[in-house]
């Protein structure tokens, strides 16, 4: 298993397509624009990486899947998995939101952040007895999610982010408007703070991907 490493990029020639990133023993390697598996990485960004052998110079070492990353307020790397949650809007504030949270070397974490004003809207609100609910299997996940038809967005102060530590990193679950919601009932870590959650609370329709074959108004847990 290859070895992710850390660093930051140092020079990059965008007009010619690559430049160069600067690890954490003070070497410099280059890196390939297309080696990068996100748009927002510019001179100055910290990365993650993975070192190879140059396609172009034999002997030499190259940067590739070159990862965004965003430094905690303890100097922590956080970055983006591959196949993320994060919801639209939340990913131009990561800069700014990860500034914000220590991580404190905990393996596993939810941290919600309030801001003085409306930064955004959740789709995951408060639900009563008149309000038309379906549940229905998200896509790629294992167990049905509570949904509201007929509802709209509620404004929010708040940001949820769910970190988990891997190697010497942490990456991002997911990072949402709204505040911190309970796991839902079907997950194995589930409790009663879930079900009570649950009954309250429900995700608007079409804010997801689903299987349209899944929804039924049966409450499955």
């Amino acid at each position: 298993m290859q070895t992710i490493q850390k660093g930051k990029v140092t020079k990059y020639f965008y007009d010619r397509g690559f430049g160069f990133i600067t690890n954490e023993n003070q070497e410099e390697i280059i890196f390939r624009t297309q080696s990068c598996t996100n748009e927002n990485i510019n001179l100055g960004s910290p990365v993650t990486f993975i070192m190879g052998l140059s396609r172009d110079h034999i002997g030499k070492s190259e940067a590739f899947n070159i990862t965004r990353a965003y430094l905690s307020k303890d100097g922590q790397f956080v970055v983006n998995r591959p196949s993320d949650h994060i919801h639209q809007g939340v990913v131009s504030k990561l800069e700014d939101i990860v500034k914000l949270i220590s991580c404190e070397e905990r393996s596993f974490f939810v941290q919600q952040i309030d801001f003085p004003e409306y930064i955004g809207q959740s789709t995951c609100v408060k639900v009563n007895d008149d309000d038309n609910i379906v549940y229905a299997k998200r896509n790629g996940r294992m167990g049905y999610t509570k949904f509201v038809r007929d509802r709209q967005p509620e404004d929010t102060n708040s940001i949820s982010i769910i970190l988990k530590k891997t190697q010497d990193f942490y990456t991002i679950i997911t990072a949402f408007y709204g505040k911190n919601a309970e796991v839902e009932p079907w997950d194995e870590r589930a409790n009663n703070n879930s079900i009570n959650f649950w009954k309250n609370h429900a995700l608007l329709f079409d804010s997801e991907p689903i299987d349209m074959s899944s929804v039924t108004t049966m409450c499955p847990w």
